[in-house]
């Protein structure tokens, strides 16, 4: 008879409720309580916003796609992390769901649910008692880890995890062999819906599993053990294309350029509690990104392993174990595969990198798709924490002894990390900064709230960009600004360019309501002393549109002051011009990061800076119009670039940075050449850039100025 009782595993599942309970409390299981998710100002809000964007938006193909949220560039539901395993069904039934609707709640449940019954499953393959069994489960699944991925709950599905490990450990005959891989294909794909890094670690076992079951089972043919893993990934890259996580025509961009080894894992994280602990202090990493790498184990796991690897040495016989377990070796080399991509080729411990390997282009590209690279030591994690319980519950103790020093462990663990489970989660209804009653008077008379800058998600404070989009959702309206973990950069620029020079030029739609901040308010000067704009300011913002039909709001008299100051500038365009000026193409180093030139506008964004000599903060950046041998010298606006001082090992850079929207009233005639002038003192240095026909983003060579 089986020991596999329903009741065994009902215990277990009310455990991890328990677990859940202490970690979130029950009111995020509500759902429609979006006031833990958008309170938070972190990942929750915008896992939310993803699903209610997409849930908003009209059927497409590819299936995830969205097109309010970032538009007009749009957005994927699985680069929200907003679980498309889950988003894409729901949305079938979004008729009868409330207007504010969240699962998230229900998912992380799930997961410890999860967590716990594979849990359980894996500790039944070893025929641990059952009250002992369930002790550990408290152990497994309030480990410190899956707490601390509580912030991103695509992230928490380590059921997944420990279900794979449970898969390779259960003996394989002929009659189960097939069904056995037939539920890891199943893990495999299903985790690819959920989250990509998570795929990762689950799809190695795809592989592993079929060679285990070829090499050391002899119950696969070798067509089988290549056919298993090649059709789950087969069925992983079409479900993504389905879903549009993979693009073959629209420019998204996987990688994150110098990412990987940014969020390395660090070799003290074991150890190194980032404050978490009641019992040992947080410890420094090389570089605070390395948070993603966080595998603290806790005082009781701590305890637990010193016990369990002391029995094993004595009592274990670890050569003999590993020669008695050979088709172990699959999955120790998918652990230490793993191991070392989590740690990158910059190994580190603490903040001291000690030391770094070369690596092919190729991983370096691979490891730029998966930056936050120190997830990948999970799989790691679980195994050494497995290990070692069971290690310790198959012991030759007494029971009754292992039963009380597993509950003092329990309690030692409990109180150690009480600090990531005692959450207060808010609940009701989400109050935002925002006078909505003011903004939804204003809204119904547009279709786009678009924010200037555009895709800048700190608008005016710090993650506004929930607040806005939280707006735009209620009123069913598109908006240029949405988090999304991969970013199409080609379409954000063309975008931007086109933007900027419908600003600079005065051609703005009447369905559009622009949102700027008073730094930038002074780029849509032109069209304001046309008489093209109107301008509000609420909570902060000023609201810019052409539509006539929008309801007056109260602006305050010094903000209307300062609306007036800019509308009134008389526009001289020039500060000065020159005749036959002399031109100097090797003193300026620059980068033009953006251009683009219409008719009669010109806009140019980048940095620029004298290479020759100590540059002056009082250094000012131009842009000259040369043609017929007349060289006209245009104000920019100049603005910050922290970046370029330490690159180049100069002082003052940081106000290098500069920016031109510039309507000509006349339309260029394609010949006119466009320069970067840099006023130092009283003195002129001009950098020709060639045709204004031609003028394109573009960078000069500099590395002989770098530090």
């Amino acid at each position: 008879m089986k020991r596999i009782l329903a009741g065994h595993y009902l215990i277990a599942y009310l455990i991890a409720i328990i677990i859940f309970y202490f970690s979130y409390g029950l009111g995020i299981l509500n759902p429609q309580n979006i006031n833990w998710l958008l309170s938070a100002r972190h990942d929750w809000g915008t896992h939310y916003l993803g699903w209610a964007f997409y849930r908003d938006s009209a059927w497409t193909f590819p299936l995830g796609q969205m097109e309010g949220y970032v538009y007009p560039v749009g957005a994927n539901v699985g680069f929200t992390d907003s679980i498309p395993l889950v988003a894409i069904p729901l949305k079938l039934i979004s008729g009868i769901l409330p207007n504010d609707f969240q699962f998230l709640g229900f998912w992380l449940l799930s997961c410890y649910i999860m967590a716990a019954h594979f849990t359980l499953k894996i500790f039944d393959l070893y025929k641990i008692p059952t009250y002992v069994s369930l002790l550990a489960v408290v152990l497994i699944v309030g480990n410190p880890v899956l707490f601390y991925r509580g912030m991103h709950p695509a992230l928490c599905a380590h059921g997944f995890i420990l279900g794979s490990i449970y898969y390779y450990l259960v003996a394989a005959n002929a009659e189960n062999v097939k069904r056995i891989n037939r539920k890891q294909f199943w893990l495999s794909f299903l985790s690819g819906l959920i989250n990509p890094y998570l795929c990762l670690l689950v799809v190695g076992f795809s592989f592993i599993l079929p060679i285990k079951n070829y090499f050391y089972d002899k119950l696969l043919t070798a067509k089988q053990t290549i056919l298993i893993p090649v059709i789950t990934c087969a069925a992983i890259v079409l479900s993504w294309i389905i879903v549009g996580m993979v693009s073959l025509h629209h420019g998204e961009r996987l990688d994150v350029a110098d990412g990987y080894g940014l969020y390395g894992f660090n070799y003290n994280s074991f150890h190194n509690s980032s404050g978490f602990s009641a019992f040992l202090p947080g410890m420094q990493w090389v570089s605070p990104h390395q948070y993603e790498g966080f595998m603290y184990l806790g005082v009781g796991f701590m305890v637990l392993i010193a016990l369990a690897l002391v029995y094993f040495i004595i009592k274990g016989q670890p050569v003999q174990f590993f020669k008695n377990h050979k088709w172990l070796l699959p999955l120790i080399i998918l652990t230490v595969l793993l191991s070392l991509f989590a740690t990158t080729n910059r190994v580190t411990y603490g903040e001291s990198v000690l030391f770094e390997v070369p690596i092919p282009k190729i991983i370096k590209k691979f490891g730029n798709i998966f930056r936050a690279s120190g997830r990948f030591f999970w799989l790691t994690y679980y195994l050494i924490i497995l290990f070692f319980t069971v290690v310790f519950l198959k012991s030759k103790i007494p029971a009754w002894a292992k039963a009380i020093v597993l509950a003092l462990i329990v309690a030692l663990q409990a109180y150690d990390i009480k600090h990531l489970y005692t959450k207060n989660l808010p609940s009701g209804t989400y109050d935002s900064p925002l006078d909505e009653a003011k903004w939804n008077a204003i809204l119904p008379h547009f279709e786009k709230m678009i924010t200037y800058p555009p895709f800048n998600n700190h608008v005016l404070n710090n993650m506004d960009y929930q607040d806005l989009a939280l707006l735009a959702l209620k009123n069913h309206k598109q908006i240029s600004l949405g988090y999304t973990a991969r970013e199409n950069g080609r379409a954000y620029r063309k975008f931007s360019q086109a933007l900027n020079l419908r600003i600079a030029s005065g051609s703005l739609s009447s369905d559009e309501l622009y949102i700027t901040t008073p730094q930038y308010l002074e780029f849509f000067k032109n069209s304001l002393q046309q008489k093209k704009l109107h301008s509000k300011y609420l909570d902060g913002y000023y609201l810019l549109y052409t539509n006539n039909e929008v309801p007056v709001v109260n602006t305050d008299a010094a903000v209307q002051r300062h609306i007036d100051s800019i509308t009134q500038i008389v526009d001289k365009k020039f500060v000065t011009s020159f005749k036959t000026p002399a031109f100097d193409n090797n003193r300026i180093d620059y980068n033009v990061e953006e251009a683009a030139v219409n008719k009669n506008t010109i806009y140019m964004r980048g940095w620029a800076f004298l290479t020759e000599q100590d540059n002056n903060k009082n250094d000012s950046v131009f842009i000259a119009i040369s043609d017929k041998g007349k060289t006209d010298i245009a104000y920019t606006r100049q603005f910050k670039r922290p970046d370029l001082t330490p690159t180049y090992n100069k002082q003052y850079l940081e106000d290098s940075g500069f920016m031109l929207a510039l309507y000509n009233g006349k339309a260029f005639n394609g010949n006119e050449h466009v320069s970067i002038a840099i006023k130092s003192g009283g003195t002129w240095t001009l950098n020709d850039l060639g045709p204004i026909s031609k003028l394109k983003s573009g960078k000069k060579p500099s590395d002989k100025h770098k530090k």
